[in-house]
């Protein structure tokens, strides 16, 4: 089966310094792919690869099966969203309006709404709990739930491929909770779901693939049972580590 996104033998330098080296990943629809890795590892770089908004030094990245070198910018934003760590509201677009953003790429950037837009916004919407919210300027917004705005306009793209740099960053717990679920029914409904984390916790829990980012290289990537251990976490991050196993969840700590 062709995966929805790959790449292959992919390297990336940034001046004199190598960000990353020999990268080669196949996904397929359905995943929920968590990304591991210290700060600096090349995390935000190796998913801007992917996304086709850096270009790699060496290598390819294909999406269902095409070169992103051969695909149009309106191409991969219909089969791509992505959700960046953080967004700031430069200007007082209403949330809906923020929201109704993301049917662009599938509408054209002079098409007025058409009553599938709508509904699909409508759902994009309701699903991250904005529709209370959505005559209010983002400009007005926290953090949290400019984070959840921009989840609902890259929802609203209606993409195979979901993309997210960190996005619990700046949400409290329980929409931390709610999310990481939300994610996790995305990817049920055949959507691939790549997200990446400061927490080994929340990978194992959520997660059915776990890859580990260490110096530019995948160290390890399988699944979370398998690569979200003491051992690996520990070498991972530099601390010395144990684990507890409740249920599905495994908990960390310095002993």
């Amino acid at each position: 089966m062709t995966p929805v996104l790959s790449c292959d033998d992919i390297a990336f330098r940034y001046r004199q310094r190598s960000v990353l080296r020999h990268v080669t990943l196949a996904f397929q629809a359905g995943e929920m792919v968590g990304v591991l890795g210290v700060n600096g590892a090349g995390k935000s770089t190796l998913l801007r690869i992917l996304l086709g908004l850096l270009a790699p030094t060496e290598g390819y990245v294909f999406l269902n099966g095409v070169s992103l070198k051969n695909m149009r910018r309106t191409e991969i934003a219909r089969e791509l969203a992505y959700v960046p760590q953080t967004h700031a509201a430069n200007f007082p677009f209403t949330v809906e309006q923020m929201v109704t953003l993301g049917r662009i790429p599938q509408s054209g950037l002079n098409h007025r709404p058409s009553p599938e837009d709508r509904a699909v916004i409508d759902s994009a919407l309701d699903r991250l709990g904005l529709q209370g919210m959505a005559q209010r300027p983002c400009t007005e917004l926290s953090g949290g739930e400019r984070q959840r705005v921009v989840l609902a306009r890259a929802l609203a793209q209606e993409t195979r491929v979901l993309i997210l740099d960190e996005p619990l960053t700046g949400l409290d717990y329980g929409h931390q909770l709610r999310l990481l679920a939300f994610l996790r029914d995305l990817a049920a409904e055949g959507k691939l779901v790549l997200f990446t984390s400061h927490r080994p916790e929340e990978l194992f829990g959520h997660a059915n693939r776990v890859l580990v980012l260490q110096d530019g290289e995948i160290a390890a990537d399988g699944a979370p049972g398998e690569v979200v251990d003491a051992a690996l976490m520990s070498a991972l991050y530099n601390v010395d580590l144990a684990q507890i196993d409740h249920g599905a969840h495994r908990f960390f700590f310095s002993p």
